[in-house]
């Protein structure tokens, strides 16, 4: 097996990993995005989420990127690489050169020059990306594309996962409160 296969796998299985052995979606995802950034040898990665009106994608967990970079302004849906929003992976081979890209200036500054983006895709709804973000420019593998998109479908899950246990422990804390009120 190759080297490149070889980290390549190693990044899946910590991904599958921290989804399976922990609730605390912050700690799943940062492990995720180290994991991946590592594997893919890039300047960084993160994951943003939409925020609850679907209008702005918020860094959720980064690793590799400067707090500068990460503050540096609304991540708008439609106006950054949005067609990843969309369902599909998208390379961008040159941030300088890319109109998709919103903060090109502040990528630059931060030493990048391309970036990988796919989808985090939960029951056919569109919850967010993940971005490598490589300090060359140029595109990205079919390899690299593949494993974005599974570390994609995993985090995806994690999400899911997360959610659904936050859920049941607000279901479960409102049960309480309410037999709490029928005790005579």
């Amino acid at each position: 097996m190759g080297e490149v296969r070889v980290r390549y796998f190693d990044a899946l299985a910590a991904a599958a990993e921290a989804v399976t052995s922990s609730l605390k979606l912050e700690e799943v995802l940062a492990t995720i995005a180290r994991s991946t950034a590592e594997a893919t040898r890039v300047k960084g990665c993160s994951i943003l989420l939409l925020d609850e009106d679907g209008e702005v994608l918020v860094h959720t967990a980064s690793y590799g990127l400067s707090h500068e970079y990460l503050k540096k302004g609304a991540v708008d849906a439609d106006r950054s690489v949005a067609e990843a929003l969309h369902g599909k992976p998208v390379a961008v081979c040159d941030v300088a050169a890319d109109a998709r890209v919103q903060y090109a200036t502040e990528a630059l500054r931060e030493g990048i020059a391309s970036m990988l983006c796919v989808p985090l895709v939960a029951k056919g709804k569109v919850l967010g990306a993940i971005r490598i973000y490589s300090s060359q420019k140029g595109d990205f593998s079919p390899s690299t594309v593949e494993l974005l998109s599974a570390i994609a479908s995993l985090s995806a899950l994690a999400i899911q996962n997360a959610k659904m246990h936050e859920a049941l422990k607000e279901a479960h804390q409102t049960c309480l409160r309410e037999l709490w009120h029928l005790q005579p």
